[in-house]
């Protein structure tokens, strides 16, 4: 098997595995709706369903989206392909054994060795990507933004294992346990995951829309923002400062809104302005980012919050932010490598079809509605500690994965090459 055939089925089956463990969090949910509706963060079931969502459909799908495009966005190959590999094959591994642990609550040594190895797959995948950087001169702010974020999953993941004697009695986490628990979630979803939604829309969105010419600075200063607000949540935590808790709220905010207006920026430029229903769900996504800062503000401010307050500003950054921007975006990532394993290497000899003619329509909006629905229906629930409607809500969870799958499907199936000259039909 040559190295190209290997990349493809490098993504294909993390990609599957990473929708299914996605799939996998959001029928927790529907199934032990009431684990969502009372104190959360003690929550076993919660703790297992967030986990599923963020170490498998959320870490395990970057990992594989930037083995196939790191080569594309700078010019470069990889620096190990076996060295990605090892790394996702390894955190895909110790994530089942975490699963596990936290699933049944017992186990104490799987609960370490699997820690352990989520640590040592990790380590792996970002000294290659770190290697695979190195020397690259294209594209800064994409490169830098990437490597910001790996830094911050370096930090989300090292701090999640010291927490793992638990909050109220980890030797060398002293201080305020929920404290660390909101450190250690905004670097993993601030930190790390938008990061990377800031640094990969910054090269899908101008790609499937041919945009050139935008001025990059609010880029920029979206990333410093970013920067600013997470080493004074950082800081926050480990001086005892409440104050600063407040200004990282704000920093984080400006963030939001300088990414807001790159992307105005960028779209203006645009060449083609499909609105489909990608444009739709990314539209949804960002709105669930902008309600979830101003949550976040209220409750860096001070001001009065519901009991399930915190668990619904989780909720929309997680499944209506990072959620909604990696359901719009991943199912063009699936139509275009569809479009280049099957058919690039046809051209010039048989009539292939355009990559966006793999994309199922129809499938595409009911992702968009049902992460329009998700969305709103987990709002409400947490809100009113309503397991009905948590309930519901899991179940529209588990139909966008569907919806997903569905796509990822028709792009290996839909469309054929046909060649571009075939004999003349005979006289009858």
């Amino acid at each position: 098997m040559n190295k190209e055939r290997l990349h493809t089925r490098l993504f294909w089956t993390f990609a599957l595995a990473s929708l299914l463990a996605g799939f996998g969090g959001q029928l927790v949910l529907a199934l032990e709706p009431a684990a969502f509706a009372g104190t959360w963060f003690r929550q076993g079931w919660v703790l297992l369903a967030v986990h599923l969502t963020t170490l498998g459909f959320l870490v395990l799908l970057v990992m594989a989206v930037l083995t196939q495009f790191l080569p594309v966005l700078f010019g470069r190959p990889l620096y190990s392909l076996g060295l990605a590999a090892a790394g996702m094959a390894a955190f895909a591994v110790s994530a089942l054994g975490f699963w596990i642990y936290l699933g049944f609550a017992r186990f104490t040594w799987l609960g370490w060795l699997a820690g352990s190895g989520l640590l040592l797959g990790l380590f792996l995948y970002l000294l290659q990507a770190g290697l695979s950087l190195h020397g690259a001169v294209q594209q800064p702010m994409t490169r830098l933004t990437l490597a910001s974020a790996g830094a911050y999953l370096a930090l989300a993941a090292l701090l999640g294992f010291l927490m793992a004697p638990g909050l109220s009695r980890s030797p060398v986490l002293p201080g305020n346990p929920l404290q660390t628990l909101a450190l250690h979630a905004h670097l993993a979803l601030f930190g790390f995951a938008t990061l990377v939604v800031y640094a990969v829309s910054y090269q899908l969105l101008p790609m499937f829309n041919l945009a050139k010419g935008y001025p990059e600075w609010p880029g920029w200063t979206a990333l410093v923002l970013a920067h600013a607000g997470l080493l004074a949540m950082i800081a926050a935590r480990f001086s005892g400062l409440p104050s600063l808790w407040a200004w990282a709220a704000l920093g984080l905010a400006g963030s939001a809104l300088a990414y807001g207006m790159q992307v105005i920026l960028l779209m203006r430029k645009a060449l083609r302005q499909k609105r489909d229903a990608s444009l739709w769900t990314f539209l949804q996504a960002l709105a669930s980012f902008y309600v979830a800062v101003g949550m976040g503000l209220r409750l860096a401010l001070g001001g009065p919050a519901a009991p399930g307050f915190q668990a619904a500003y989780i909720w929309l950054l997680l499944f209506g932010w990072i959620g909604g921007v990696i359901f719009s975006q991943a199912q063009k990532i699936f139509y275009f490598l569809s479009w280049f394993d099957r058919f690039s290497s046809r051209i010039g000899r048989f009539r292939v079809p355009r990559a966006e003619a793999l994309l199922w329509p129809g499938m595409a909006r009911a992702l968009a509605a049902f992460h329009l629905l998700a969305t709103l229906l987990g709002l409400a629930g947490l809100l009113r500690a309503d397991p009905g409607q948590l309930r519901l809500a899991g179940m529209a969870g588990c139909a966008c994965f569907l919806s997903l799958g569905g796509l990822l499907i028709g792009c290996r199936v839909r469309g054929r090459a046909e060649p571009l000259s075939s004999p003349l039909p005979t006289a009858a």
